[in-house]
């Protein structure tokens, strides 16, 4: 009879037991589950269109493993059990939110501040401001700077002139896989 005074057998176990319960480990920690159901023949638009989303998904968190500063910032952000796979695949699926865009301090004269709060579950990466006036056309654009610790994009405005009336401000907030979240306030 052996005698071993290690958990070797169980760290080292994975598989499927009894067609029910998958065995797997986790950052050195045994993990059990139920067997996911195997996809049936009969999927939904929706189910093939969640299928594919995770497809890119993986592939862009693969990808980000070949990018070593990208892999090296979810490394850093990837606690509590997540990889930095796992954590690139979670911000592939879901994309930043614009929450508000103030306008209190802008009158339609340039040199003037717009703030942003834009969020996202890893980071966002850019916030874009655009004016649009009522007839549809765009007539400043820039990019918003961030800002700390208010953790707030500003934007200062340059347009020489009165701001049209009807005017639309639209912030467009681009996360770091490329999905993009906006929001719009009219004047």
């Amino acid at each position: 009879m052996s005698k071993t005074t290690s958990n070797e057998l169980r760290k080292s176990y994975s598989g499927i037991f009894g067609n029910q319960v998958l065995l797997k480990n986790r950052n050195g920690k045994s993990v059990m589950s139920i067997l996911p159901a195997r996809p049936g023949k009969g999927s939904n638009v929706n189910q093939l269109k969640v299928r594919e989303q995770f497809k890119e998904a993986v592939e862009y968190a693969v990808a980000m493993q070949k990018n070593p500063s990208l892999l090296a910032e979810y490394s850093e952000k990837a606690t509590g059990g997540l990889t930095p796979f796992t954590l690139a695949v979670r911000d592939y699926l879901t994309p930043p939110v614009v929450k508000r865009i103030d306008t209190s301090d802008y009158h339609g004269n340039p040199g003037e501040v717009i703030t942003v709060k834009a969020t996202d579950d890893f980071k966002v990466r850019q916030v874009k401001i655009q004016f649009i006036s009522a007839e549809g056309n765009m007539f400043e654009e820039g990019i918003c700077e961030y800002m700390l610790p208010e953790c707030v994009f500003r934007y200062t405005t340059t347009f020489a002139g009165r701001a049209p009336a009807g005017m639309t401000i639209k912030a467009i907030a681009t996360d770091t896989p490329g999905n993009k979240a906006e929001l719009s306030v009219t004047l």
